[in-house]
This record gives structure tokens, C-alpha cells and sequence, in this order.
């Protein structure tokens, strides 16, 4: 006869596995439920998001990453009123349809990063009820593309971070990012090839902005941003910087720019806000700064607030016997050389169409001149050939004489 202690001590198997019998779903939920309220499904292999019924009305973390979820149409989880975190991320999900959050009305933190969203899916009301959302992750999908009004303060009255990094992203549509709320936007390692003021609009809370690892070329354009203190646009392709009388306008409030890694040779009076007062470091390390007399001017500028209380740093890179020192810390005198016409893409043009205009006069007088001798030799000829008519005839009458 069994003894009572070997029940007791196998009574949770029979529970577990009655329970399996009943409702497999109700096990899982049971196994990944730990005592800080969260439901850890992690690395479990689904494919699909457990149904609400397999977790209690009191979780406030779902962890579903590094699943094999594919698609998402509607989550479900209307019982769980408490839930605050929503963690499916490193899954394959390609399939996201609107309102597939919706009665998530309490969630805080959403994790959608290392999934296959395209950015073309993404549609108005697809974070729908999501009223106190505050960090979004959709950092890691193929997006390509941000629309309009997939990101706005009607559905996400609350988000203060958004990453949609490492997306790819080259294209920003018109109000894709209406958030007055957030405070921290990162779109580095992207393709974006300039910024898009109108895609950033009625950000008047955005304190941090980073812009990194994109494509910029010519950086003249700063969104409207009264609350800036760092814009991060290190390692683009930045050639031409022309944004200090936008930084006045727009963002007098930032405090950190840097510009590191990119390919500036020089930049003029009018181009960097190094006078703006709330600037506290400014970096242009890694450029191709030509410190030779066009750069004198920042040694003359009286308007450019001291060094002591600031963190500026503008190498120059060439002339060799300039290589790495400080331009702000170079006298005048030294800014010297020989400097060629700086050749500007309004002066190439204009030289192109001048080339042109010379090369047509210059056919067109070969024309007239060719023209000129053709008729001066047709003349003659019709001369020639007169005078050799009348001798014939001076000749034939002499005969017939």
C-alpha cells in the first residue's frame, strides 16, 4: 500500500498535470509566473501570443521575446487591467494590424524591437487606447519608412521615448512624429538624407535628439525644438553646415552639439552658433578642417564667449603644420597661406554657363566667317568667269573681222 507521505510529496505533479490535461495554455501561464507580477514566456517557442485567460488579472509584465510570434492582430488582453510592461520583442513579426493593443489602457513600456515591421503597415490608429505609454522600442525592423500620423499625440498623449533605430529609415513623411510629450528620439543608424522640419513638428518637450550614422550631406535645416539640449549628428556625410540663425530661432535652448565624424573642411561667421550662449559643447572632431585664412575670421570674432565655461572642440586637420591643434586657441597670424578662390556651386554654374555662351560665339563667328569666304569666292569667280566671256567675245569678232 502506497503511504500518505508519497501523495503529499507528489501532489503538485497531479496538479500540474491535470491541469495540463485541462488547458495547456493555463500550465504555461502557471510555470512563467513569478512573484513580481510578471509572465515570462521567454524562449518558449510560440507562435502565437498566449490568450488572456492563461494569465492573471493582476500581471503588470508580459515577457514574450525571442519567440516565434508572426503576427499581430489583436492581443486580447482586456482582463489584464493592471498590465505596465509588454515585452515581444526578437520575434518575426511582420503582421501588425490597428487597434491590435487595444484595452492596454494601463501599459507604459512596449517593446517591439528586432521584429520585421515594415514601416508601410504602420497606419493611424495603430496604437490606439495606448494613453499612458510612455517608451516605445521599434528599434531593429526593416521600417524604411516613417508615414504621417502613425506617431501622434491623439492616441499617444503620453510617450516620452521613442527609438525607431536601426530601421533603415530614409524616408520621414509630413507629421510622422507628432508628440508633444517626448522627451528623447533616437532615429540613428538609419539613411536619412536631411532633416525633414515638417516630419518634427509640435515636439515642444523633445530634450534629446539623436541623429547619428544617417546620410546628411548639407546640414541647413533645424526643426522647431524650444526645449533642445542635445542633437547628436556624429558619423553622417555632413560636407556644408549652415543652421546658426535656425538654432537662434528654433533651438536657443541646446546645450550639446556634436558633429563628429563627418567631412566639414571649414565653416563661416554665419554657419555655427558658437555664440549662442547656452551652448556648452560643441565637437567637430574627426572633420576635415582647412584651417588656412578663410578661417581667420574666428580669431577676429569678439562675439564668441570664452572657453573657460565650454567644451569646443574644432581640430584643424590641414595645413600639416596646423594638424591637430584647437582652432579657438589659433592666433590670427597663424591663420596664413596662400588661399585659392573658393570655388562655391554658384560660381561653377556660372562659369559652366559662361564656357557655353563663349563656345556657342565661338561657332557661330567660324560660321559667319566660313560663310563670309564662300561668298567672297563665289563672287570672284562670277567675276572670273565674266571677264573670260568678254575676252571670247573680243576674240570672235576680232575673226570675223
Amino acid at each position: 500500500m502506497t503511504s500518505p507521505f508519497y501523495w503529499c510529496a507528489n501532489a503538485h505533479v497531479l496538479f500540474v498535470a491535470a491541469l495540463w490535461l485541462v488547458n495547456p495554455a493555463s500550465l504555461m501561464g502557471f510555470l512563467s509566473q513569478s512573484s513580481d507580477k510578471t509572465a515570462n514566456f521567454t524562449g518558449q517557442g510560440l507562435s502565437q501570443v498566449p490568450t488572456g485567460d492563461s494569465i492573471p488579472d493582476d500581471t503588470e509584465n508580459i515577457d514574450l521575446s525571442e519567440n516565434s510570434i508572426s503576427n499581430l492582430t489583436l492581443v486580447g488582453y482586456n482582463n489584464l487591467k493592471s498590465l505596465k510592461t509588454f515585452n515581444i520583442s526578437r520575434n518575426q513579426i511582420s503582421e501588425l494590424t490597428p487597434n491590435a493593443f487595444k484595452d492596454l489602457t494601463a501599459l507604459m513600456v512596449l517593446d517591439l524591437s528586432r521584429n520585421n515591421i515594415k514601416g508601410e503597415l504602420l497606419e493611424e490608429h495603430m496604437f490606439v487606447d495606448l494613453r499612458k505609454l510612455e517608451t516605445l522600442n521599434l528599434e531593429q525592423n526593416p521600417m524604411l519608412i516613417l508615414k504621417s500620423n502613425v506617431f501622434n499625440f491623439m492616441e499617444l498623449p503620453s510617450l516620452k521615448r521613442l527609438d525607431v533605430s536601426h530601421c533603415d529609415i530614409f524616408v520621414l513623411e509630413r507629421s510622422s512624429i507628432d508628440l508633444p510629450t517626448l522627451e528623447y528620439l533616437d532615429l540613428s543608424w538609419n539613411a536619412l538624407t536631411k532633416v525633414n522640419k515638417e516630419a518634427f513638428r509640435m515636439m515642444a518637450d523633445l530634450k534629446t535628439l539623436d541623429m547619428s550614422h544617417n546620410r546628411i550631406k548639407v546640414l541647413d535645416t533645424v526643426p522647431y525644438l524650444p526645449a533642445i539640449q542635445t542633437w547628436n549628428l556624429d558619423s553622417n556625410l555632413i560636407e556644408e553646415v549652415h543652421i546658426k540663425d535656425q538654432i537662434w530661432q528654433r533651438a536657443d535652448t541646446i546645450e550639446n552639439l556634436y558633429l563628429r565624424n563627418n567631412k566639414i573642411m571649414r565653416f563661416g561667421p554665419d554657419d555655427l552658433p558658437l555664440d549662442l550662449v547656452s551652448l556648452k559643447v560643441i565637437s567637430l572632431e574627426q572633420n576635415d578642417i582647412n584651417c588656412d585664412c578663410r578661417m581667420k575670421w574666428i580669431a577676429d570674432d569678439a562675439d564668441i564667449p570664452s572657453l573657460e565655461t565650454r567644451n569646443i572642440t574644432i581640430t584643424c586637420r590641414f595645413p600639416t603644420r596646423l594638424a591637430k591643434r584647437e582652432v579657438l586657441l589659433i592666433a590670427a597670424n597663424e591663420f596664413t597661406g596662400t588661399c585659392s578662390a573658393q570655388v562655391t556651386s554658384g560660381m561653377l554654374v556660372a562659369i559652366i554657363v559662361t564656357s557655353v555662351i563663349g563656345v556657342v560665339c565661338l561657332a557661330f563667328g567660324i560660321y559667319v566667317a566660313v560663310k563670309t569666304i564662300q561668298r567672297r569666292r563665289k563672287f570672284r569667280f562670277q567675276r572670273l568667269s565674266a571677264d573670260d566671256g568678254e575676252k571670247i567675245n573680243t576674240v570672235s569678232e576680232l575673226i570675223q573681222d
